[in-house]
């Protein structure tokens, strides 16, 4: 990282003695710092997890659970269950491309899968959890495995049709000055401080040396593909990853975070199970991607949606 020291002058690092503006003594000579190991120990147990479905209105039957299971990861994606020690599945339909009960046997087939939950009856050898809704039960559920991680942090979000990105990496920008160790969910990228990450919240590290870095113009990534670009599956991500996201994050050291919380992932229930200490609304035209919604957001419902997150001291 670097910051040009005066007008014409050649750029000096962040952080060096010489040119370098930090009145504070904020910025560390020893960038990227090493950051605190993610938990691996978590755990739960299908008792514990139907107790806490049945509270919340959730659990509608039980089939082949007479004994108790220990719990130790969760999953709604069958091709993530090969490293997945005693998972717990969950048959999620996103309502318009695939149906997650119609993966159950290839998700049993290819890990250790000690239970599932599901919307109806499924054929597998372990016990069934029949809920009213998988989506629901996956958002709490991951709130209740990885200990409230969004409510560990300040969590800010932030949503509307325009100037999410914008104003996330605003706020980013402000927390960072107050020497909070800051975390971002959004379009561009998730990160942790000067760290990029992945999907799970990990440390990202690029297979391959970006090839565009020496350039001295610039051309759109496209035009220069290569192994292992970064990239992010969406800006708001499901229910299960962004609880697996808060908690690394948290793991590792995060005091805030900044996320985008875009309409789509408010009315699919992606954020349903955070506590959001700070919110930003930015007003949208009457009516909002109605081509890739089920309903036609407004303003006010978008502002609802979020509200519902706060949490109150």
């Amino acid at each position: 990282m670097q910051r040009a020291s005066a007008l014409g002058e050649e750029p000096t690092a962040l952080g060096s003695e010489e040119g370098a503006f930090d009145p504070d003594g904020l910025l560390d000579d020893a960038l990227p710092r090493t950051m605190p190991p993610i938990r691996t120990d978590r755990r739960t147990s299908l008792r514990d997890v139907a107790g806490v479905l049945e509270e919340a209105g959730l659990l509608v039957e039980t089939h082949n659970v007479e004994d108790d299971v220990e719990i130790r990861s969760l999953s709604h994606d069958s091709r993530d269950v090969d490293d997945a020690p005693s998972c717990l599945f969950f048959c999620v339909s996103d309502g318009s491309k695939s149906d997650g009960h119609a993966f159950v046997e290839d998700a049993a087939s290819r890990g250790d899968v000690v239970a599932v939950v599901a919307e109806r009856s499924v054929e597998v050898g372990a016990p069934v959890l029949v809920v009213n809704s998988s989506r629901k039960a996956l958002g709490l559920v991951a709130q209740r495995f990885y200990d409230h991680p969004s409510s560990l942090m300040r969590t800010c979000a932030v949503t509307g049709t325009n100037g999410k990105t914008t104003t996330s990496w605003l706020v980013r920008g402000i927390l960072e000055e107050a020497n909070l160790v800051t975390g971002m969910i959004g379009t561009i990228e998730y990160a942790l401080a000067e760290h990029r990450l992945d999907a799970r919240g990990r440390i990202w590290e690029p297979s391959e040396d970006d090839p565009t870095l020496d350039m001295r113009h610039a051309l759109p990534d496209r035009v220069v593909p290569y192994v292992g670009k970064y990239e992010i599956p969406n800006t708001t991500p499901d229910a299960l990853a962004v609880q697996r996201i808060l908690s690394a994050m948290y793991d590792q050291g995060a005091e805030a975070v900044v996320m985008e919380a875009s309409s789509h992932a408010l009315e699919q229930g992606r954020c349903d199970y955070l506590d959001v200490g700070i919110g930003k609304f930015h007003t949208p035209p009457p009516l909002i991607h109605t081509h890739t919604h089920t309903c036609a957001h407004t303003p006010l419902s978008l502002s609802l949606s979020l509200l519902s997150l706060f949490c109150y001291d």
